[in-house]
């Protein structure tokens, strides 16, 4: 097999390319994670996407909850409803960075407008059971999307231009009609938001361990570790002075108020690079392998997203080797 692999991996080379969904010529928000996955009202949470930028020009990356409420015939995020010049600064409720090193992070705080909002519209045990919150990213080449312009002026709830904000940010599809296609990316998760007496699961981690093949040809394999998550239980006392809990992993956990009684991973993979082509990829819940060979004489990045099936994801990236030439030796 030694000997018949540089021939095949040749015979690939040379064979026409057919579209891959997975190659990214723009700009991609391929992944999102939010730590901790669930969240409670009013908590600190962080939140980072994962970009696959073919053309490097440093994204801006936008990150902001909307829960939908409809105000007349208009649709509004219950985050950003001003009354009588009374809401919240929009720095509250969104936070926008670059991205460095393929992924962009911030902090927000779980908003508690969404519980008032359908207070009367959902059941007493909602809250246990999580509250769907919908987490909007949106990733854009510099000086293409407004909006962060707008947010940049930090305008005064109750103003004109705090409300054309609010309407634009409750409605993400109008900031996709600005870019060009390629120059902007806009990705939702969902994350929960639960009662404090919940348990609440862990994000699984994803680590690239290894890393083969033949650097003259530029063909390489890719290994990549996964481990579940676990779960940090309600129910378990806090340690020192700090009021964090106790994390630990239960392989067989038993179904407490609020915890998912099924804790069996539907794993889901999304990959986004943007040089070469990957020829081959396999995943076994436990380790992702994959097989990639250049055919263009440029750097890239390969991005990986995780998702369990259980509200847990993580994020990964590798930069791609240039191929080597006879200029580049």
């Amino acid at each position: 097999m030694s000997v018949l692999l540089p021939v095949w991996l040749l015979w690939m080379a040379c064979t026409p390319r057919f579209p891959d969904d997975d190659l990214v010529t723009g700009l991609e928000v391929v992944t999102v994670v939010a730590d901790p996955p669930t969240v409670t009202a009013l908590e600190l949470y962080e939140v980072t996407a994962w970009v696959a930028d073919a053309r490097e020009r440093g994204a801006e990356v936008l990150i902001w909850p909307c829960t939908p409420v409809t105000l007349g015939d208009r649709v509004r995020c219950a985050e950003g409803v001003d009354i009588n010049g009374r809401g919240l600064p929009v720095s509250y409720w969104t936070a926008h960075t670059t991205v460095v090193e393929h992924q962009a992070t911030v902090k927000l705080v779980s908003p508690f407008l969404p519980f008032l909002a359908f207070a009367e519209e959902v059941p007493p045990n909602v809250y246990q059971e999580g509250l769907p919150m919908p987490l909007n990213v949106l990733a854009c080449d510099p000086g293409v999307c407004s909006v962060f312009e707008w947010l940049r002026a930090d305008p005064e709830p109750g103003s004109e231009a705090y409300a054309r904000l609010g309407r634009t940010l409750a409605d993400p599809e109008l900031i996709a009609r600005q870019a060009p296609i390629g120059q902007m990316s806009l990705a939702v998760k969902m994350v929960k938001v639960v009662d404090p007496a919940a348990d609440r699961p862990e994000n699984p981690t994803l680590d690239a361990v290894g890393r083969g093949g033949l650097p003259e040809m530029a063909a390489f394999e890719w290994v990549w570790r996964i481990e579940r998550g676990g779960l940090v239980s309600a129910n378990e006392a806090p340690t020192g002075d700090t009021g964090d809990y106790r994390y630990g992993y239960d392989p067989e956990p038993q179904p407490t108020v609020g915890q998912v009684a099924s804790r069996v991973p539907d794993w889901s993979v999304r990959v986004g690079y943007t040089a070469g082509r990957i020829l081959e990829q396999t995943f076994d819940g436990q380790e992702l392998r994959i097989l990639w060979q250049g055919d263009h004489d440029r750097a890239g990045v390969m991005v990986v997203g995780l998702a369990d099936g259980l509200g847990g994801t993580a994020g990964g990236a590798v930069e791609l080797p240039q191929r080597v030439t006879e200029d580049t030796e």
